[in-house]
């Protein structure tokens, strides 16, 4: 059965020949696979279906002029149980698919209700020559994400990770939709629309390596930034700044995210939710500390109740000493005041028959 499919947006035949060859190296049977095509020469596209023969159905979507909705065409046809969505340049740890489909399902039946799992990256920038990727520098993705489930309020201030990290629960994904208004922002927000409809849970193992072209700066499609981590001081500030922006006509992108029952209710209602689950955590601290202490207790009560008992048996032991001792004490004492009466009846005899009386 076919458990996966990745949508790749290429442009470019040596960025699209890094990521199919890192697709190939997969320890996966089959996938479906679906290249959103920007202009690639049909040359390029028959070497695809060549190196991909091997590793199931191959699909040529070609740009409608708007990024987000061939990605939302895209994905109207994915059929598979998991999906990923990434650029040209991507690759992946071998044997990463398999795992991480493993991994999900297997977080999938202890917690539900998952739609994607994510694990770390690097973005790498360099340039292209003779199909040879020449690195430059590289930057691991920020902010680096802990083991578990991403936090609401986290997702919204610092959009915690990029599209090609995440492989995503199809049935979650299809509820989702990118938003072209939106510009880059467009990532952040289907993220958003992700993270409220199930978990999205986060691996801090590194496996997805971006690649970036110097000499491609602008690709047709909207760049997946990371926002800047956000201080905590200054989340208010950066909420207030985002609402007026989303309320200015000219800012209509914003809008998604911005308006008073959008982003500033999503807002007050995780922070909201926030403190209410911290205080909960607290008092039931509290309980498990206090039921600790109850369990010691009861444990001492019962050693101690163990050692009266032993006691008690102790002293029922000495007793029956003593009552033994006691009684051959009284047996002795009669004795020697009986040899004591015999001996004055024996003088009184003896004086008797000797006539001394």
């Amino acid at each position: 059965m076919t458990e996966i499919s990745i949508l790749v947006r290429a442009k470019h035949d040596a960025a699209l020949n890094k990521t199919i060859k890192s697709i190939v190296q997969q320890n996966v049977k089959l996938c479906n696979i679906f290249i959103i095509n920007y202009g690639l020469p049909q040359k390029s596209l028959d070497d695809v279906q060549n190196n991909l023969k091997d590793c199931g159905y191959l699909q040529i979507v070609n740009t409608q002029g708007c990024w987000a909705s061939d990605l939302n065409m895209a994905l109207a046809d994915v059929v598979t149980p998991y999906c990923i969505i990434c650029n040209e340049g991507t690759e992946w740890s071998p044997d990463y698919f398999r795992m991480s489909c493993v991994d999900l399902k297997t977080i999938q039946k202890k917690y539900n209700s998952i739609a994607a799992y994510v694990c770390r990256g690097t973005e790498n920038y360099g340039y292209y020559v003779q199909n040879i990727f020449r690195n430059e520098e590289t930057h691991h993705i920020q902010p680096a994400l802990e083991e578990g489930f991403v936090n609401i309020s986290d997702m919204i201030f610092k959009n915690q990770f990029s599209l090609d990290q995440a492989i995503f629960s199809t049935s979650f994904v299809k509820k989702g939709k990118f938003n072209p208004e939106l510009g880059h922002y467009a990532y952040w927000d289907f993220f958003l629309q992700l993270i409220f409809q199930g978990n999205i849970y986060a691996t801090n193992q590194q496996h997805a390596f971006l690649h970036y072209d110097y000499k491609e700066p602008s690709p047709p499609w909207a760049q997946n930034n990371i926002l800047q981590q956000v201080d905590k001081n200054a989340e208010t500030a950066f909420h207030n700044h985002i609402f007026r922006n989303g309320i200015m006509p000219e800012s209509a992108f914003y809008n998604r995210v911005a308006t008073e029952r959008g982003f500033g209710h999503v807002y007050h209602l995780v922070h909201n939710v926030t403190e209410k689950m911290s205080c909960l955590n607290d008092t039931l601290i509290q309980h498990e500390k206090r039921i600790d202490c109850l369990d010691n207790e009861l444990n001492s009560i019962k050693i101690n109740s163990h050692t009266m008992s032993a006691l008690l048996k102790k002293q029922e032991g000495v007793m029956e000493d003593i009552r033994g001792v006691s009684q051959s004490i009284s047996y002795n004492a009669f004795l020697l005041k009986a040899g004591k009466v015999f001996d004055g009846l024996g003088k009184i005899k003896r004086k008797f028959l000797k006539g001394e009386h």
